[in-house]
């Protein structure tokens, strides 16, 4: 007769709900989520890994639309996470978006942003005019609201 000898797994069920809490509403995930919560389960697996497993994880996922990329990156910026806002909006404007690039800019503008988020005006100056160039007709405005306030400041 055969035994077969079986490891008991521990409950992984608490960490579980607290790393289903910690991810974004409507399946959303972010790079935050990939680099602070562990990778999520399917269901209660308990067998081993297999090299199939292996190589269901080395495969790519699409890439996300850029305006989910940057709602990602408007939910951090609206939580008051500037660093992770900005990589978002820098993402979005790697592939081409003057909005993405206008919103990146207001996480460095001083009329946006506080002292404690290291507001730098000539960096929001050379997003804005990016943004302008690539035909974003609100970056003209905020290029010329932000030399105003520069202006009435000194």
């Amino acid at each position: 007769m055969e035994t077969k000898a079986t490891a008991k797994l521990p409950d992984n069920s608490k960490a579980k709900d607290s790393a289903t809490a910690a991810r974004p509403a409507a399946g959303k995930s972010s790079d935050k989520d990939a680099k602070s919560a562990p990778p999520e389960d399917e269901g209660s697996r308990t067998e081993a890994t297999t090299s199939d497993d292996a190589n269901a994880a080395d495969t790519p996922t699409p890439p996300r639309p850029v305006n989910e990329i940057i709602a990602m990156g408007d939910e951090f910026r609206s939580s008051g996470d500037l660093p992770w806002a900005r990589k978002f909006y820098q993402a979005a404007q790697d592939r081409g978006s003057a909005k993405a690039t206008v919103a990146l800019a207001q996480t460095y503008d001083p009329r946006y942003v506080d002292n404690q988020h290291h507001p730098d005006p000539a960096m929001a100056r050379q997003l804005y005019t990016e943004a302008a160039r690539h035909g974003d007709s609100s970056a003209a405005k905020q290029l010329q609201g932000l030399d105003r306030w520069l202006e009435d400041s000194h």
